[in-house]
């Protein structure tokens, strides 16, 4: 009877820890997370629950920890669970909003260049401001064996707003601002030495207009550099929001 109780504890123990990995390992750690198994390096905001989000633009990086023995299609799998765990059905903001995507794929040696977004975005008319939200994640993947992974895999995302006497702020969250009043554009940029896949995730995007507000365009770049070169595959879609 003892060892059937203790048996049935393990087995208990065993089964919350798979299922509430991303939690328990990001509170503890803030750097690493385990999901499915999986073990993930966050650069950035170390924050990954939803209900951690306010109103703060956040920029995040997602890896998986280097280990030849884990099948990539696992590792697929739990990034896959992450971003539904981070985005949710709707994107990560639960505004109404339009839909950007895009993916290209660049056939290259014994496998593929892979580069992907998927991002909302909602206009909201104030009664002296319009404001744009932006929010989204983005993926650059290696699909090849040989090499295992590249010297260097970065993957940049630029969105832009286009308007009059726009303005856009990222305070403390990482990335950049550049342009004129009438087309501002933020830069995210990330990049890992020795990998084969990495995931951009950003949330709360704002840009403002006393004036007007009018599209947004998007361009997600993966450089994947191995034996000396780079190679580039750039992915865009934009939204019109019209006067």
């Amino acid at each position: 009877m003892k060892k059937s109780v203790i048996g049935l504890m393990i087995s208990m123990v065993m089964l919350f820890t798979a299922i509430t990995p991303l939690h328990a390992n990001a509170a503890s750690n803030g750097r690493i997370i385990d999901v499915n198994g999986i073990v993930f390096e966050i650069t950035g905001e170390p924050n990954l629950s939803r209900s951690g989000q306010n109103d703060q633009f956040t920029f995040r990086t997602v890896s998986p920890v280097n280990n030849p023995d884990v099948d990539r299609a696992d590792v697929i799998r739990a990034l896959d669970t992450l971003t539904s765990e981070l985005t949710g059905a709707n994107g990560i903001a639960p505004r109404s909003a339009r839909w950007l995507h895009d993916s290209r794929t660049q056939n290259f040696g014994d496998g593929a260049f892979e580069v992907v977004f998927s991002d909302t975005s909602s206009r909201d008319r104030g009664f002296t401001t319009v404001t744009i939200f932006y929010d989204g994640w983005s993926r650059a993947m290696w699909t090849g064996f040989n090499p295992w992974t590249m010297d260097r895999l970065e993957l940049n995302d630029f969105v832009t707003f286009n308007g009059m006497a726009v303005s856009a702020s990222i305070g403390n969250g990482g990335g950049s601002v550049s342009g004129s009043g009438t087309a501002r554009t933020v830069e995210m940029r990330s990049g890992e030495n020795n990998a084969w896949i990495i995931q951009n995730f950003y949330s709360n995007l704002q840009a403002t207009s006393n004036v007007g507000l009018f599209s947004v365009n998007k361009r997600t770049e993966g450089v994947f550099r191995t034996a000396g070169r780079n190679h580039f595959v750039n992915t865009n879609d934009s939204v019109n929001f019209g006067l």
